[in-house]
């Protein structure tokens, strides 16, 4: 997923560590400069950690990003974690699935809640749990649009004002596109329908169009 933005002049990246292997999440300055690790990664003899998708709580204070583990003859699903920077606490892992992956976490705009991905084998659909890790439950299941069986669904977004989510769904015809719900999980409604993968949908403030960025 692209960088996100951690206030005026900083991303959040996930960015590979020296040794080849290990991935960890930074913030920086859109020049470059001032390169902070956020999370410590695993450091383990013969075994990796890969933090992934960072994004910041609306009010700043907590981190939430997906960590998987490896090591040289087996790996782990990618898990939920939230690093609360106003406790200088350790991660707090959210999600303890043994077989599914939970990937690209998002905040609801009061904070209140996460909207993930949850995958297990080659399907995966929208979930939502409340932000302490509680109330997990899934929104999307397959056949939910005109019988069309659209997993897996991936890369949710809230709107500005929480009332709905969008998100990538991979359709049978081998086409990636964009839906739309209530945050409720009711309502899907396709936006897209072109031959082009339409991917990571996100929701602008304001009406804007530029290179490379398409506006439904």
């Amino acid at each position: 997923r692209e960088p996100r933005a951690t206030g005026p002049g900083r991303l959040l990246v996930s960015m590979m560590e020296d040794d080849g292997d290990t991935i960890a999440v930074y913030s920086v300055n859109v020049d470059g400069s001032n390169l902070v690790r956020l999370v410590k990664p695993l450091r383990e003899p013969g075994a990796w950690s890969f933090d992934l998708a960072p994004e910041l709580s609306p009010d700043g204070s907590k981190l939430v990003y997906t960590r998987g583990t490896a090591t040289e003859t087996s790996g782990e699903p990618d898990q939920i974690y939230v690093l609360d920077h106003s406790r200088s606490a350790r991660p707090k892992q959210l999600t303890d699935e043994s077989f599914s992956a939970t990937l690209w976490p998002t905040w609801s705009p009061d904070g209140s809640k996460f909207a993930f991905a949850r995958s297990e084998g080659e399907s995966s659909g929208i979930w939502v749990m409340n932000a302490n890790g509680q109330n997990s439950h899934a929104l999307t299941e397959d056949d939910l649009v005109e019988e069309e069986a659209f997993t897996p669904d991936e890369y949710p977004t809230w709107s500005p004002d929480g009332e709905r989510i969008a998100y990538t769904s991979f359709l049978p015809d081998g086409n990636d596109d964009i839906f739309v719900m209530k945050a409720s999980g009711s309502s899907p409604t396709r936006l897209t329908s072109g031959p082009e993968y339409d991917s990571d949908p996100d929701w602008a403030p304001l009406t804007y169009t530029f290179a490379g960025i398409w506006e439904v």
